[in-house]
């Protein structure tokens, strides 16, 4: 299986579903694909961005100072928004 990801006509990612998924290479695309959160820093998206998918967050006792906004039930999962620096964070 191949995908094209087309962005005001012009092709922007393609490749096999799980590269697509993994490596994104554009915000546009990352965000196309599943919840992904942009955030700033060093990156494999465009210059200065990365992209965050919920499943790959693990919460940990020591790491980053976050603050839990809202928690939404999911069935099997829940949805939890929380605010990093200002940000909010899905």
């Amino acid at each position: 299986d191949k995908l094209v990801i087309v962005k005001d006509g012009k092709v922007v990612r393609e490749g096999k579903p799980q590269e697509i998924y993994h490596h994104p290479q554009h915000a546009y695309v990352a965000q196309l694909i599943g919840k992904a959160n942009i955030l700033e820093g060093l990156s494999f998206l465009e210059k200065g961005k990365y992209a965050v998918y919920p499943q790959d967050v693990v919460v940990k006792k020591d790491g980053i100072a976050a603050k839990v906004k809202s928690v939404h039930f999911g069935g099997l999962y829940q949805e939890v928004e929380y605010v990093i620096e200002d940000k909010i964070i899905l």
